[in-house]
């Protein structure tokens, strides 16, 4: 990965951490999270991303959609297609404040359904049920 960044002019810009444990205070730092995945289950990356009140571009295989629900939080991408990726990362890099701010808040709201609170109320109601 380092030298395909060098090799694409970025280095300067890219840093790769590589594994970490605690991506929280990393997503706060962020200005959208990418989940560019040819398949993905359910991403608890994408709901970690979605707490932490970020836009997200997804692939529009498996679960992401399904986790972004219909916040508009997010765009969904198609993974084959890496100019789709461009035009989303350049969609929001032309955002309004404001408009990034709106999102995130979508975000966090659409991250509530993934609570433990959320959980135990759908559990609860099931054996009601």
């Amino acid at each position: 990965m380092d030298k395909l960044a060098l090799d694409c002019g970025i280095k300067n810009v890219v840093i790769f951490l590589g594994f970490q444990e605690n991506v929280g205070s990393l997503l706060i730092q962020a200005n959208v999270f990418v989940l560019p995945s040819f398949s993905e289950g359910s991403s608890v990356s994408l709901a970690e991303a979605l707490i932490n009140g970020l836009p997200s571009i997804v692939t529009d295989g498996g679960g992401a959609g399904e986790i972004l629900g219909n916040s508009q939080s997010g765009i969904l991408i198609n993974p084959l297609n890496p100019t789709s990726i461009f035009d989303a990362i350049n969609h929001f890099l032309n955002l309004s404040k404001m408009e990034k701010v709106e999102m995130g808040q979508r975000a966090k709201l659409e991250a509530h359904r993934f609570s433990v609170e959320a959980y135990l109320v759908n559990l609860l109601a099931i054996y009601k049920n």
